[in-house]
This record gives C-alpha cells, structure tokens and sequence, in this order.
C-alpha cells in the first residue's frame, strides 16, 4: 500500500468566509483573562475553587489512570450517572452527563431552538446565554433584573421564549432566587426553563431547583464539578 502525501490547500480569507454562516461571523470572539505565570495565585475572575481537589478524589483520578485511558468511556456514563443519582434523587433516566455545563448549555439550545426563536433570561447574567443564542440564530430576550436582583418574573412569563435561563445564585452578582420564585416562574413560562446551579454549593442547598425536576417537566437543572469539586 502506498501513502499519498496531502499539501494543505491555501484559501483566501473570502473564500473560508463563504462557508461560514453570517450569525457566527457577526460574533466577536471571546478573550480569556490573564493566566498568572507560576504558582501561588488566586485567580478568582475565572471563579476557580483556589483549594484544589480532595486527597479522596486524587486518589481516585490516579486509580483511574490505567491502560484503560485508551480506550473510549462508557457513552452514556453509567457509574457516574448512577452516583449523582443516589446523591441527588433523581432517577439516572432523567441525568444527561456532559463535558461541563457549557456543553450541555449548547446541547439545550441545538437541540430545542431555531433561527427566530427566543430565548429570555435576567440580566446581566453568564455571558455565554447570549453567544449561544446568537450561534443559533435565535433571538436574546435580556430581561434587567429587578433592583435587589430579584426575579424578574411577570416579565419572563410573558416573554413567548422558547428556553429560559436562570443561573442560581446569578453569575455575576452572586444573588440567590428563592425556591418558591423558581417554582412560580416554571409554572409561568412557556417552553424549558433551565436553572444553571453552578455556584449552588455555596449558597443554601435547600434552595435548589432540582426539587422541581419531579413535579414539573419543564426544569431542567444544570450542576458543575468545576465549582464546588474542583474538577
């Protein structure tokens, strides 16, 4: 068998331009933070958990690294989702693992979003709501929180959205929404709301919207091992 040598092609920038849809040229492209060169340095914009992994999980992580690394993971997660299951009380049908919550952010918008379909959340908030929206060719509904941050709920009710998004506590004000104003608001609203707890663990956990996953089939509920696990 003879191997044939490939020569990348050398397009002009108008022409790579052509293929790319206009909702995704129109986007300006994101610009990360400073990264502090060496050790010993908080960083705390990017909201890592300066204290590290437990010696519990490394140990576990260095178990892990067997030969088995080549080999593709179970797809559908089934230990993890099993545990998260028992943690959480809910049935491991009803758990979606993904490559962090900006994946399965994406994953919602694809999945249950058009071109010209809303989308509404309070704001300001987690920036990437907008640029998701925006890669879809949807239409952002920016709803201004109220003065003390509180939910804004008349306003998100009758915003005909197809997906709502609650981060809880807020990103960034940090501010907390009460249980009882979820569980009105996801009576209210039209299509998913979906209620991004990445910060949860550091506020009241009593508070959390996973309560709601059972009793009602529009909330969704998106948590993180980045946050609180430092993962």
């Amino acid at each position: 068998m003879r191997a044939a040598a490939i020569r990348p092609l050398r397009m002009p920038a108008p022409f790579l331009a052509s293929f790319i849809r206009p909702e995704i040229e129109q986007l300006s492209g994101y610009v990360p933070g400073e990264q502090p060169r060496g050790g010993g340095t908080i960083k705390l914009n990017t909201n890592e958990n300066p204290y590290g992994p437990s010696p519990r999980v490394l140990g576990a992580i260095r178990e892990a690294t067997t030969e088995a690394l080549r080999l593709y993971p179970d797809p559908v997660s089934t230990a993890l989702r099993a545990a998260a299951s028992e943690r959480y009380g809910v049935a491991p049908d009803c758990i979606l693992a993904g490559n962090g919550s900006d994946e399965l952010l994406s994953v919602i918008l694809r999945a249950c979003v058009g071109p010209g379909d809303r989308v509404a959340y309070p704001f300001p908030t987690y920036s990437l709501y907008s640029t998701l929206v925006a890669m879809q060719g949807a239409h952002a509904v920016e709803v201004p929180f109220e003065s003390d941050y509180g939910l804004p709920i008349d306003a998100l009710a009758g915003a005909k959205q197809r997906v709502t998004f609650i981060c809880n506590p807020n990103a960034p004000s940090g501010t907390l929404a009460p249980l009882a104003a979820i569980e009105d608001l996801a009576k209210r609203v039209d299509g998913l709301i979906v209620v991004d707890e990445a910060y949860i663990d550091f506020a009241s956990r009593s508070e959390s919207a996973i309560a709601l996953v059972s009793k009602n089939p529009r909330v969704v509920v998106l948590r993180t091992f980045s946050k609180s696990f430092s993962l």
